[in-house]
């Protein structure tokens, strides 16, 4: 399982932009696609409120997240809503399939380079 989990690690280098892999941002990333698996909507103060960084740290990785394509904002009367964009749904759904296909396969030490098939394809 350690093992799974180091592949699983390294591999969000190659699936997220930059510094997206830092901690809060990747947990925004996992927010936003969990709750878009459940059917909901954040705003962006909820999705803030859910990473364990500072308020103002969680911000500034949200509008890092927007510059990079990953996010979108969709203001309404409100509260500004966000979401992941077309390209992030994408390469996390890529990065959970190969992530699954490893596990599935019993390859995570580089045996197989599914993530660049993958890749690819977005």
């Amino acid at each position: 399982m350690a093992r799974l989990t180091r592949f699983a690690r390294e591999r969000r280098t190659r699936f997220i932009p930059g510094g997206a892999y830092g901690e809060p941002a990747w947990e925004a990333l996992l927010v936003l696609y969990t709750q878009r698996h459940a059917g909901s909507r954040m705003t962006i103060e909820e999705l803030a409120a859910s990473t364990s960084a500072s308020r103002s740290a969680a911000l500034r990785w949200i509008d890092y997240l927007q510059s990079e394509g990953m996010i979108e904002r969709d203001a309404d009367t409100q509260a500004s809503h966000v979401d992941l964009s077309t390209l992030g749904r994408a390469r996390m759904d890529k990065y959970f399939g190969c992530i699954w296909d490893a596990a599935a396969r019993g390859v995570w030490d580089g045996e197989a380079d599914v993530e660049a098939k993958a890749l690819d394809q977005i």
